[in-house]
């Protein structure tokens, strides 16, 4: 992958991605479980792995 331009943390906005589970969900367990690990302490890891920067909580 090629980047054009990376613009400091400094200067960017910050960006929130949202999840929730939804009512009436046909996989609500599935939904929950995903959350709960989204919410634990792997997941860190593998959002810094993909470009992300994730807040210390």
């Amino acid at each position: 992958m090629n980047i054009a331009y990376e613009v400091p943390v400094a200067d960017g906005l910050a960006i929130a991605y949202p999840v929730a589970l939804v009512a009436g969900s046909k996989n609500a367990a599935a939904a929950k479980k995903f959350l709960d690990y989204l919410a634990g302490p792997a997941s860190p890891s593998v959002f810094a792995k993909y470009g992300f920067i994730v807040p210390v909580k």
